[in-house]
């Protein structure tokens, strides 16, 4: 591996592993930035939500690897700055899109989809 390629890519690999625990470096009672019963995190609907969170992530952290180790013909500054926004783009929509469902999730919504979610509720 070039010394380029690997420069472009430790970032993007630091921060899809912060990004992976960011749901559960809170507080007991807080879940995506919402207020939950303690034991929801550990209850079915919550594993599920935080798994679903954590493949979204790793698929998008792949991806920004790959555009990262493509870039970097282009120029380092480029291949670092465009995955690595990118990333944490897709990566805050997403915990936001989760935020919403266990925000919701009192209302009857939760196991429809983030998306479903957001047009239900009239986004």
């Amino acid at each position: 591996m070039k010394p380029e390629i690997a420069t472009a890519i430790v970032p993007l690999i630091l921060l899809a592993v912060v990004v992976q625990f960011t749901p559960v470096l809170t507080r007991r009672g807080i879940f995506f930035g919402a207020t939950v019963d303690p034991a929801f995190p550990q209850s079915n609907d919550g594993r599920r939500l935080l798994r679903s969170y954590r493949w979204q992530v790793a698929f998008w952290s792949g991806l920004a690897v790959i555009l990262a180790a493509l870039l970097t013909p282009q120029g380092l500054v480029l291949a670092i700055l465009v995955p690595t926004f990118g990333l944490m783009i897709v990566a805050s929509v997403n915990y936001w899109l989760k935020f919403r469902e266990v925000h919701n999730r009192g209302n009857g919504i939760l196991g429809h989809g983030s998306t479903a979610v957001l047009f239900r509720k009239g986004f």
